[in-house]
């Protein structure tokens, strides 16, 4: 029985006291919700005030300043990245000024540029004679009529002989005899 008038006590302990208290904060908390558009802001400031909670919460003051710090720190280390870019960006300037001055300084006879240029005339070459070859006889016999006559016996010499005497047939005579005489040499 003495267990039972125990519990019947704590029921009423937590029927009359605590669940009234739970409803009074929650429905504190739904009005000042209502009332104040900040409500963060609300409680922060009243709880602030308080002798012992103040000195744990942090203002809005010192929230910035602590963000504001944060963000200083990743600027200087972005600062910091980008100096090292700069310098290396600065010492690959002055190697390459250093190589143009040395190809300067060889002439004009050992330009790189010059020698990927006949490379890539060697496969374009191969593309002319192609090209010249899939047209009719009649259009690259023209066109090879009006071309220099050392790019023209050029292009008659990497094509197939069938190709050759079907656009030498349909040229001026002259014409092709000139060309001819430049094949055989």
């Amino acid at each position: 029985m003495e267990t039972k008038e125990r519990t019947n006590k704590l029921q009423a302990v937590f029927m009359l006291i605590l669940i009234p208290v739970i409803f009074i904060v929650i429905l504190g908390f739904v009005i000042l919700s209502i009332l104040h558009d900040d409500m963060k802001g609300a409680v922060l400031e009243s709880a602030g005030s308080w002798p012992f909670v103040g000195s744990l919460i942090e203002t809005e003051e010192e929230i910035a300043r602590d963000a504001l710090e944060d963000r200083i720190a990743e600027l200087e280390r972005e600062n910091a990245s980008y100096s090292n870019a700069v310098g290396s960006l600065e010492n690959e300037i002055a190697d390459l000024e250093r190589i143009i001055s040395e190809m300067e300084e060889q002439g004009p006879g050992n330009d790189p540029v010059e020698a990927d240029e006949e490379e890539i005339t060697g496969s374009d070459l191969e593309e002319i004679v192609r090209t010249l070859e899939n047209m009719t006889a009649s259009k690259a016999a023209a066109i090879l009529a009006n071309t220099d006559e050392s790019d023209a016996v050029l292009y008659l010499n990497l094509m197939r002989t069938s190709n050759r005497s079907q656009i030498l047939q349909r040229m001026d005579p002259e014409k092709a005899a000139v060309l001819m005489s430049l094949m055989k040499n």
